[in-house]
């Protein structure tokens, strides 16, 4: 007959220590996770998701020209960006330069191919699948 052990004792609760906040690691990102899309998705729940109306949807808005001036994607306002409202930096624009072409000496533009190029002769791509299954056979040996 097995013995029966005596049930193990509970630690006091007097004896644990309060919590106390790690100490700030200068290396963590720094997240602020409070604003989610879900919540986003919430306060936009019956509105437009193109300019914010609640007299149309984003389907019946024609929105798909406009340009965001946060984020710079089409299709939106900066009104009822998600990317402005979850705090992210606004985008950077590029300026369009006005230099000059670099050009690279010694190296010739490719020769202009004709309008129609031939299609591929059966007989030199069935040469070429032998060839390729030779190797395939060589190299599989080798294993």
């Amino acid at each position: 007959m097995p013995t029966i052990l005596p049930p193990a004792p509970h630690p006091s609760t007097a004896s644990i220590t309060p919590f106390a906040p790690p100490a700030h690691d200068p290396n963590a990102m720094e997240v602020d996770a409070t604003k989610s899309r879900l919540d986003w998705t919430r306060m936009m729940a019956g509105k437009c998701y193109g300019c914010g109306s609640t007299q149309h949807t984003k389907a019946n808005g024609n929105h798909k020209r406009e340009i965001c001036g946060h984020c710079g994607w089409a299709g939106h306002r900066e009104a009822v960006c998600f990317d402005k409202w979850a705090g992210k930096p606004k985008a950077r624009r590029v300026a369009a330069s006005e230099s000059a072409p670099i050009e690279v000496s010694g190296l010739s533009p490719p020769e202009p191919s004709s309008p129609h190029p031939l299609p591929p002769n059966i007989n030199d791509m069935l040469a070429q699948l032998n060839q390729l299954s030779a190797q395939f056979a060589a190299l599989k040996q080798s294993f």
